[in-house]
């Protein structure tokens, strides 16, 4: 059960706080399934309000009164566990999948601030004109800040409401961004829900904020194109002007690291060989910041990885990283054939990568598999979903689908359940009496260019069922767990 009875004192509430535990009590007694009927009783005071604010969380309740809204609220936000990836899981940490898809970066300012940038793509919003005047979309925010992210000790929950007009121009996406005052000076943890209004769908978002460590560095660079609009994903092409501003930098040099990538792909679940990053650093630029703008411009080098930073001795920053043009969906046969790895034989994978037609070889293999042309696109199209879902939860210091779990993904498709704590993540697959029948764990790893790297912890074990996976993908059929 997770309200049975709230408890609400006249001098620490304001009355729009009592409004929001009204609605939401009252959607519990109306969704009745899971939770018990425990009514609130409710002593309105006799304060003094503004109407839009009654109206707002009016418009609120009505957005959240469905089951999957009801359910993925309370697992966000309610439960002992947190999700930085693609799935988001409910009560019983099953996964569901995310509404819409904003993508988000977290800048820290002074005075224990910070302002959080988005970016969402205009076909994923409902732009509307309601009431006369222009087209715009309206976005809710509601955010938790817990002390840790196990979610136990709640420090602040706030909201707020943004009207974004439509752009004129021929823009893909819309940019703006909103602030927040921490409750702490210390590391803390921010799970943020964003409401489209207008088509009443939701999405989560849940990131520590670093204080006190080296890893704050990541959060205090604000990077920008020549364009103004923000760089919301690290990703960058080569050649591209870069603007960056750090405002708690306390220098006047940013150094600039480039360094050599791994190609290297996971491995087997069942090898247990030792895992190494195999990173190198290859050449340092140094910028002096721009005395004007207070800010640092440069051009990206055609180095795959830079990582920006004040400090040389212990090089903790922001990594950039350049991936194949329209990333994190690959769109050349180069980069398809080789996200075969999985999948085909060393022969195959080499006669593919050597092909001087790589794309009638590429539909080729598939065929080969699949049996007839029909069958073949519906593999393509499943394999590379999960290929570009990969790229986009799990990239780190290399592309998602070269990951481990973007390697389980691909392969073993999404898990039934996902648990997680500081330390480790833990994949189960299984139906039915929420018995499970398959388990991946993977261990987070300290890495000074990503805060994303997880590693597959390997069993020798998971030999029969990988092959067993393989020999369906290899059979014309997608594996499903």
């Amino acid at each position: 059960m997770l309200f049975s009875k709230v408890t609400l004192f006249k001098k620490t509430f304001h009355l729009r706080e009592l409004l929001k535990f009204h609605f939401i009590n009252k959607l519990i007694n109306e969704t009745n399934n899971v939770f018990t009927k425990r009514l609130v009783s409710l002593r309105f005071l006799t304060t003094s309000f503004s109407l839009i604010e009654l109206i707002r969380y009016i418009k609120t309740y009505y957005l959240l009164n469905s089951a999957i809204a009801l359910v993925v609220f309370f697992a966000l936000f309610s439960c002992a566990t947190y999700n930085n990836s693609s799935y988001f899981t409910d009560s019983s940490n099953k996964t569901i999948q995310q509404q819409f898809n904003p993508n988000f970066v977290l800048v820290q300012l002074p005075n224990d601030s910070v302002e959080i940038h988005f970016e969402i793509a205009l076909n994923e919003l409902l732009f509307s004109n309601k009431g006369g005047g222009s087209y715009r979309t309206r976005l809710y925010f509601f955010w938790k800040i817990f002390e840790t992210a196990e979610g136990k000790t709640l420090q602040q929950q706030d909201s707020t409401i943004l009207t974004i007009p439509k752009p004129e121009n021929n823009a893909s996406h819309v940019y703006s961004s909103f602030k927040l005052k921490l409750p702490t000076s210390n590391s803390c943890f921010l799970a943020l829900r964003t409401t489209d209004i207008n088509r009443r769908s939701n999405h989560y978002y849940n990131t520590p904020i670093y204080k006190g460590t080296a890893k704050k560095y990541s959060q205090y660079f604000f990077i920008k194109r020549d364009n103004e609009t923000p760089l919301v994903k690290p990703y960058c092409s080569t050649d591209e002007a870069i603007r960056v501003t750090a405002p708690n930098l306390n220098s006047r040099k940013l150094y600039v690291f480039e360094i050599e990538p791994t190609n290297q792909i996971a491995k087997e679940p069942y090898n247990t060989t030792a895992y190494s990053s195999l990173v190198k650093l290859k050449n340092v630029r140094i910028i002096l910041e721009d005395p004007v703008y207070k800010e640092y411009r440069f051009k990206m080098n055609k180095t795959q990885i830079t990582l920006l930073t004040g400090d040389t001795i212990n090089p903790e920053g922001y990594c950039l990283f350049q991936f194949p043009k329209g990333y994190p969906k690959l769109s050349n046969y180069k980069d398809l054939i080789n996200s075969l790895a999985y999948i085909s034989t060393k022969t195959e994978l080499s006669q593919l990568q050597f092909s001087k037609n790589k794309r009638a070889d590429f539909e080729k293999f598939w065929e080969s598999l699949a049996g007839n042309q029909e069958r073949a696109k519906t593999l393509i199209k499943q394999y590379h979903s999960r290929v570009e879902k990969a790229n986009t939860y799990f990239t780190s210091y290399k592309e998602g689908w070269k990951t481990d779990r973007g390697m389980i993904l691909i392969i073993f498709g999404q898990p039934e359940n996902i648990s997680r704590n500081a330390k480790y993540e833990t994949w189960s697959y299984g139906k039915g009496d929420n018995t499970v029948l398959l388990s991946f764990t993977f261990e987070k790893i300290p890495n000074r260019l990503s805060n994303n790297d997880y590693v597959l912890i390997r069993n020798a074990n998971y030999r029969t069922i990988w092959n067993t996976a393989i020999s369906t993908w290899r059979s014309g059929r997608y594996f499903i767990f």
